[in-house]
């Protein structure tokens, strides 16, 4: 493991000097083609490299403003950031309404987060699927059809209908494989029009992707499973 004073181009971060965050970093370490920096007591920049991506960070879960965690950090800096021992599905409800990418419970196994890291490194949300569900439907309610709605002429003009069909798999938290599978395309076929959606909204993740629909109160039910 690294240490905070050493500055690759290319990092993962574990934040914590638990017993937990140490079994996190070296199961990171075993997974990613990159350096880990491990026991950070904090997310204050001073305390990061200044240079240099972070594939991926780690943080203990403080409560329902974990955002204010990190909100020193450049976010263009992160690609992934997961919090690790949530105490229960409501409290992971929280961090998927703050656009956390997954969370794992305090309980999780290493095998069980291995997992996880490998999804979110494909781009993959990492969270019970009934969560993501109920997240869509208590958000004011995506709008019963996108014909209906009046951003439709707009979207029209901006996506393609397959790009709108994964998009509205992507915002009820579908999987890349299961997509894949419902629309008879490849894999890499959905992570390119996942890429020039997230390029198209100006978002970063499928968490911002999927808000995005929610904050516009735009549902395409003729394009979900």
């Amino acid at each position: 493991m690294l240490t905070n004073t050493d500055t690759p181009p290319q990092f993962g971060c574990v934040v914590g000097n638990s017993d937990r965050a140490k079994d996190i970093g070296r199961t990171l370490e075993l997974l990613l083609k990159f350096p880990v920096i491990c026991e950070l007591t904090d997310c204050k920049q001073s305390k990061l490299p200044q240079n240099g991506q972070i594939e991926i960070l780690f943080m203990p879960y403080i409560g329902t403003n974990q955002r204010q965690f990190i909100n020193t950090i450049d976010p263009k800096r992160i690609k992934t950031i997961a919090v690790y021992d949530v105490p229960d599905d409501m409290q992971a409800s929280q961090m998927l309404k703050q656009g956390f990418d997954g969370v794992f419970y305090f309980d999780e196994p290493l095998d069980a987060i291995a997992r996880g890291i490998r999804m979110m490194l494909e781009g993959e949300l990492w969270y019970k699927r009934h969560l993501i569900s109920q997240y869509i439907v208590q958000n004011e309610h995506l709008r019963r059809k996108a014909e209906s709605a009046s951003q439709f002429p707009q979207l029209q003009a901006n996506f393609s209908r397959r790009e709108l069909e994964v998009l509205a798999l992507l915002a009820q938290g579908v999987k890349n494989i299961d997509i894949s599978d419902a629309l008879f395309i490849s894999k890499h076929t959905v992570k390119s029009h996942v890429s020039r959606i997230f390029k198209k909204l100006e978002v970063n993740t499928r968490a911002e992707a999927a808000a995005w629909a929610i904050n516009h109160q735009f549902i395409l039910t003729n394009y979900a499973l």
